[in-house]
């Protein structure tokens, strides 16, 4: 989703920063959240008179998606799957199943 700029508030990194909890971030961390992202997410943001804004919104849906991506169940590797599926017949076996 793309900021709003009719019904979301703009504010320059530097607000943006002092609005992060608990006691705000670097205004570099903002930047770098724009620019390279944090774990395959950017933050959304807009040029105005060529000066760079987001929003609290923009930083929420953010964090939505960082936090989406870190609670994401981890795929197994082929040797973890091979692995888990012995341990299982194993234990059918074991119980004559």
């Amino acid at each position: 989703m793309a900021i709003d700029a009719k019904t979301e508030h703009l504010l320059t990194f530097a607000q943006l920063a002092s609005k992060v909890p608990p006691n705000g971030t670097h205004v570099c961390t903002v930047y770098r959240w724009a620019d390279k992202g944090c774990r395959g997410q950017k933050l959304e943001t807009l040029m105005v008179g060529g000066r760079r804004y987001s929003t609290f919104e923009a930083l929420l849906r953010f964090s939505d998606k960082i936090t989406a991506s870190v609670n994401k169940p981890k795929s197994l590797t082929s040797k973890e799957r091979e692995a888990a599926i012995r341990a299982a017949e194993d234990r059918l076996e074991s119980l004559g199943i």
